[in-house]
């Protein structure tokens, strides 16, 4: 008989997401046996003869005991900083703590290590309720157990790889009570409020980013009086001197933004489509200035000329071969190590944490999807912020912090190893907004050009007519045809 997983149940009735786990192992290619963490004839020899690993979901530390007595590795789910394997009364003591976001990691224990080696960590966005917390990180982690066996896959940081394991008590049932209706509280407070974004600029190099006061030395362009913002800035410096700024403007009454050059102060919208547009990312190509802004209600990421002297935006541009299919947000390219890489984040799929990426051996493709996708799940530094820029020989990332609203801050991230299978980098600094602006409530693009940092910032604004424009967003998204690329 070949080596098998053994997956121990709550129970001898699977749960659905047992059943999903069970299923992920086996299109992995290994051969699964199911026991029930509260079977009678455990402790049976011939029970456990040829299984190699145990994974335990029953949530009691059972597979613990067990793998010290088999002498086989036992792998399972802990859940915040003091890594309890009680996951669903943990995920409910952090909803009552009103913790901001949650912490998931895939642990192995092995008898006589005394502590747990991290396969995987993961931050999901905080849900409205527990139970839809708990949902959420099930659905999510069926896949983890499967992609775990190509190898562990720390993130994203390296100090983060032993934790020792704990047990906790479930929260009163009133204290939940308490802590849903303060959530949803809090949620109708922010049906009133409208996000009112704006553009910035910051003259010097790079280092200045670093510096704690740096988004108090911002230059915002003028504000916005009407129901419009402006957000996810680009740009670069002409031979002549002449700075040229793309970025979203966003209408509040008409439920999309359209992509808007700035030469010298001087607006024009260049890229007004029938769906909205937003972060029009900047890749230079034969001298060429192309956009590849997100346009997730397409079916697939396209590049548009965009110097200061090409005309506005037809509706077809450059599609990206190997994504014809794929909407996408925030889609960053860049190059490394001797390819193009692009970054981003699927619109299908929890676009604020879960990072996909692809690379390609020239600018437009064809893309291949990096061996393990998703390569980061983080609700606090995977979504892009930016294109990536050099510091100090390392290449950084701009990202978005998202788990307390989003874009509550941007994290710039050193990518520490990229390759087709491998992927790691580390949080190395936070960029808040300074809390004495106008703009004080988020920031979440941030992009490094010839002697210039540009960068965007938000207010929330209380507004009547916030819960109807956001309504209006929804249902003309859903009235809008599609329009192939």
């Amino acid at each position: 008989m070949a080596p098998a997983i053994a997956l121990l149940t709550s129970s001898s009735r699977s749960t659905e997401w047992e059943l999903a786990v069970q299923v992920a192992l086996e299109t992995a290619g290994r051969t699964v046996v199911v026991r029930p963490a509260d079977g009678e004839d455990q402790m049976s020899p011939a029970l456990w003869a040829d299984v190699e690993l145990l994974v335990d979901l029953s949530e009691r530390g059972v597979g613990i005991n067990l793998a010290e007595r088999l002498g086989v590795p036992v792998w399972l789910l802990c859940h915040g900083p003091k890594c309890r394997f009680d996951l669903c009364n943990s995920i409910k003591s952090g909803f009552v703590a009103h913790e901001p976001f949650i912490e998931v990691r895939l642990v192995a224990w092995q008898a006589g290590d005394g502590s747990a080696r991290v396969l995987c960590r993961h931050r999901l966005r905080r849900r409205k309720t527990p139970d839809r917390s708990i949902a959420a990180v099930k659905d999510a982690a069926a896949d983890w157990f499967s992609d775990a066996l190509l190898g562990p896959r720390i993130q994203p940081d390296a100090d983060d790889q032993r934790v020792t394991l704990t047990s906790g008590t479930a929260p009163a049932p009133w204290q939940l009570k308490v802590a849903t209706l303060s959530n949803v509280a809090a949620m109708a407070i922010d049906l009133f409020t409208a996000e009112e974004w704006n553009v910035g600029t910051v003259t010097g190099d790079p280092a200045q980013v670093f510096d704690h006061d740096f988004m108090s030395r911002v230059n915002w362009l003028p504000r916005n009086r009407t129901l419009c913002f402006r957000a996810d800035p680009f740009g670069w410096r002409t031979a002549q001197g002449e700075t040229v700024l793309l970025y979203e403007k966003f209408d509040y009454r008409e439920g999309k933004g359209r992509i808007v050059r700035n030469v010298n102060g001087t607006e024009e919208v260049i890229g007004d489509f029938p769906y909205h547009a937003s972060y029009p990312y900047l890749i230079k190509k034969d001298g060429q200035h192309y956009a590849v802004p997100e346009l997730s209600e397409m079916a697939c990421p396209t590049a548009f000329p965009v110097d200061k002297d090409s005309p506005k935006w037809a509706d077809k541009g450059l599609p990206l071969k190997g994504l014809e299919d794929i909407p996408m947000s925030d889609g960053t390219i860049f190059f490394h190590d001797g390819r193009y890489w692009l970054f981003g984040m699927k619109a299908d799929q929890e676009s604020n944490a879960v990072l996909h990426a692809w690379h390609a051996p020239a600018c437009f493709g064809p893309w291949t999807p990096h061996e393990r996708n998703p390569i980061k799940i983080d609700i606090t530094s995977s979504r892009p912020g930016g294109a990536p820029f050099s510091w100090q020989g390392q290449l950084i990332r701009p990202t978005q912090d998202c788990s307390t609203a989003y874009g509550a801050a941007i994290v710039l991230n050193r990518i520490d190893n990229l390759t087709p299978t491998e992927f790691r980098e580390t949080p190395i600094a936070r960029i808040e907004p300074d809390p004495t602006s106008y703009y004080r409530h988020g920031a979440h693009t941030l992009n490094v050009i010839d002697g210039m940092i540009i960068v965007d910032a938000k207010r929330h604004a209380r507004h009547l007519l916030a819960p109807f424009y956001r309504w209006l967003r929804v249902y003309r998204s859903k009235r809008r045809a599609i329009v192939p690329s």
